[in-house]
């Protein structure tokens, strides 16, 4: 691990300074999680809107409960609430995004070890204007623990696997897509006798999400967030105001300075990369795969 140090360095660094320069204000997601905090702080519950009833508000309860814990540590030293609940984020913020880009790092450098190009990519991917833009948010916190789980699975610790995904599921709860693919990744290699005990795999994964879902259910009256309803109502959001796979060209575009050259090379080295990937059949490899599907059907 470390010969991987001076990547790790370079990340963080590049982390603090781009979202120094970003500077731009939380989006109003982020405000509905803040929002809920503040009140758990006054004493008011865990509710959006003082004595809601049936209405469970946090679409990430992982994001929510470090939010809460990181501000209640700050109330205490003296912080007012608001000023501890806008620093929770930032520093939530600070370990989520570094930790994503040096588990890209980590996926996207194969069976070597070591690439330059698996670098520069997580650099790009920390400093990507949807990354930046969603700051504050659960984005962050999520992919890089949906990373981990991957990586636990390339390295057969299917153990840590299953609580890694039972915090990505808490982080947002459409890891469940993850979690079906590979569990029963795990579970076809059991059956060929490679020596895997899948219950082994199920354990922290349980163990992790169980409670909340006991809790929502009690607390709440939903085990899901009711906020998806409402997206869902929207038909689109200020990301994607249309049907995804329309804007996926003009994303494209945005993400390389609005140029079209630049977004055409990308598209096409990620489908050179994939096709490689598919033909090569590493582990590695097979792990920037599932994050791929993983991505794509999310």
């Amino acid at each position: 691990m470390r010969r991987h140090l001076p990547v790790l360095i370079f990340l963080t660094a590049l982390v603090i300074v781009s979202a120094v320069l970003e500077r731009t204000a939380i989006t109003d997601d982020a405000h509905i999680t803040m929002r809920i905090v503040r009140h758990a702080l006054e004493g008011q519950g865990l509710r959006y809107n003082p004595g809601d009833a049936g209405v469970q508000p946090a679409t990430s309860p992982l994001n929510m409960i470090l939010l809460l814990a990181i501000s209640w540590a700050l109330s205490v030293a003296g912080l007012p609430v608001e000023s501890a609940v806008v620093i929770s984020t930032a520093i939530v913020g600070c370990l989520a995004l570094p930790a994503l880009g040096f588990g890209a790092y980590l996926l996207m450098s194969g069976d070597r070890g070591q690439s330059i190009l698996a670098a520069v990519a997580a650099a790009f991917l920390i400093c990507s204007p949807l990354t930046l833009g969603t700051l504050g948010l659960e984005t962050s916190l999520s992919l890089a623990l949906c990373v981990a789980a991957i990586l636990a699975y390339r390295f057969r610790a299917f153990g840590a696997m299953g609580w890694l995904l039972g915090f990505a599921f808490l982080a947002r709860h459409d890891a469940a897509i993850l979690a079906g693919i590979l569990y029963f990744l795990v579970w076809r290699e059991s059956k060929k006798g490679d020596l895997v005990n899948p219950m082994s795999s199920l354990v922290g994964f349980v163990v992790i999400v169980g409670p909340w879902l006991l809790f929502s259910l009690f607390y709440y009256g939903v085990t899901t967030p009711t906020t998806l309803q409402s997206k869902a109502a929207q038909g689109g959001t200020a990301y994607w105001p249309a049907w995804y796979p329309t804007l996926f060209w003009p994303w494209m575009k945005a993400y390389f300075l609005g140029s079209a050259p630049l977004a055409g090379v990308a598209i096409a080295s990620a489908f050179l990369g994939i096709l490689r990937a598919i033909w090569k059949r590493t582990r590695a490899s097979q792990a920037v795969l599932l994050f791929v599907v993983y991505q794509a059907l999310g």
